[in-house]
């Protein structure tokens, strides 16, 4: 019998066998009780922050969106003075469905502001059949342990944001986004209802929109524009202030081609404090 490395071939074949099962396994069963476990503790998190917030004696700001909010904005959070408490909630690569349910507990508080990330409008209109999701995390998990085996993981998990990053987009990134944006025109209409329904109970809802680094600003231009333009229309039908960074900030203030680095958050979290302290003198 043929074999390989003093292996009979058989054997090799039940070895693979029983890795691919051992992986599919892990896709279906494991990998979905780590996520639900993560997400159980991260629910916990928040509402024990919940809990803590205070009220009725100082104007609560809650600055709601994805990762690029959390790199832009915890600097303005911490720093809004002693009259203003404020929350940052971020939850990486949230769109409305997956942070609905934590700013539905957030804003049982009696909220003076909801400063919401206009990328938190984006909505999947259509979810994937379950093989197809499924297959897609397999192929990543073996893209990664792939990378891993040849020594090129580039901290997969937990992106260093205090360095300077030059690279280009990657092209399945930028396909990704066009995606998503394009799936989500135009905006849900229960996503608008949703924020008729906050304005409803008084609570002033600002948008901010965080701008990506210049080469992929560049990339979604065409995609991004017409967001842009639908999420002002939406802004105007329901009076709601849109806010913008005005400057621009180059690639030396990003660590990747999405989140700001330690310098570009220090600089656009200045502007955006400053905008939230105008915003709050004017709702008292």
């Amino acid at each position: 019998m043929s074999k390989i490395r003093g292996m009979p071939i058989y054997l090799w074949w039940w070895i693979l066998g029983l890795l691919c099962l051992v992986l599919i396994v892990y896709s279906l069963v494991i990998d979905d009780w780590i996520d639900n476990k993560n997400k159980l503790w991260q629910e916990q998190i928040y509402l024990n922050t919940f809990k803590n917030l205070e009220e009725n004696k100082k104007a609560l700001v809650i600055l709601a969106g994805n990762s690029l909010m959390r790199n832009a904005a915890w600097l303005a959070s911490d720093a809004l003075g002693s009259d203003v408490y404020s929350f940052l909630l971020a939850v990486s690569g949230a769109d409305f469905r997956k942070i609905k349910p934590y700013l539905d507990i957030a804003l049982r508080k009696k909220t003076t502001i909801l400063v919401l990330q206009t990328d938190l409008l984006l909505m999947k209109k259509l979810k994937p059949k379950i093989w197809q999701e499924k297959a897609r995390q397999v192929r990543t998990k073996i893209k990664f342990f792939i990378k891993y085996l040849i020594g090129k993981n580039e901290k997969i998990y937990k992106q260093n944001c205090g360095h300077i990053y030059n690279g280009s987009p990657k092209s399945e990134k930028v396909k990704a986004l066009q995606k998503y944006y394009r799936n989500s025109i135009p905006i849900s209409v229960n996503v608008i209802e949703w924020i008729k329904n906050i304005q409803n109970q008084g609570i002033r809802i600002v948008l901010v929109d965080i701008p990506r680094a210049d080469q992929m600003e560049r990339a979604l231009a065409s995609d991004l524009d017409r967001w842009r333009k639908l999420v002002n229309s939406l802004a105007k039908k329901l009076n709601l202030p849109l806010i913008v960074y005005p400057d621009k900030l180059t690639s030396e203030k990003y660590c990747d081609n999405s989140h700001l680095n330690e310098a570009g958050r220090a600089k656009y979290s200045t502007w955006l404090r400053e905008r939230i302290l105008k915003l709050i003198h004017e709702s008292t």
